[in-house]
């Protein structure tokens, strides 16, 4: 009933339709979650398109009363007006993440660790958002972008 060619035009159509699910979820989730459910998951926020909308931090809900503690409770606390700093909510997503992947603090790069999710773009980076503390690193991403459209 169904031949090879028709079962990879479903998981083709299929990844598509969650990989336009993925452009809603955000960076945090594409980079710290989403590839990590299952292969067919990971394969599918591999698409360019999840990667067009560039926006750190991805959302507000991310912010904790203490973005340096990086335990459960803090992690867990609700979400609160004063929570919502954007820099503190950067700050929380970039020390989330050296956490979940065990790299050194004192040797994480904030410049690198934006060049790298430009990268991952493959130039398919249409809209960039960076929180005001990043602003020192705006020259650094245009060259990178540059860089980029001419490839």
């Amino acid at each position: 009933m169904w031949n090879e060619m028709s079962v990879e035009i479903v998981e083709e159509i299929l990844s598509q339709r969650l990989a336009n699910v993925f452009v809603k979820v955000g960076i945090e989730s594409l980079l710290l979650f989403v590839p990590f459910v299952c292969k067919f998951w990971y394969r599918a926020s591999q698409n360019p398109v999840c990667w067009e909308s560039l926006v750190f931090p991805d959302s507000e809900e991310e912010a904790t009363n203490d973005p340096w503690s990086l335990d459960d409770y803090a992690a867990n606390l609700p979400s609160t007006y004063a929570n919502r700093i954007e820099g503190q909510s950067f700050n929380y997503f970039t020390r989330r993440f050296v956490r979940e992947f065990e790299i050194d603090y004192n040797s994480f790069s904030i410049r690198s660790f934006i060049k790298m999710v430009i990268n991952h773009s493959c130039s398919n980076t249409k809209f960039l958002k960076i929180p005001e503390i990043c602003s020192y690193y705006v020259n650094v991403i245009e060259k990178i972008l540059e860089r980029d459209s001419q490839i």
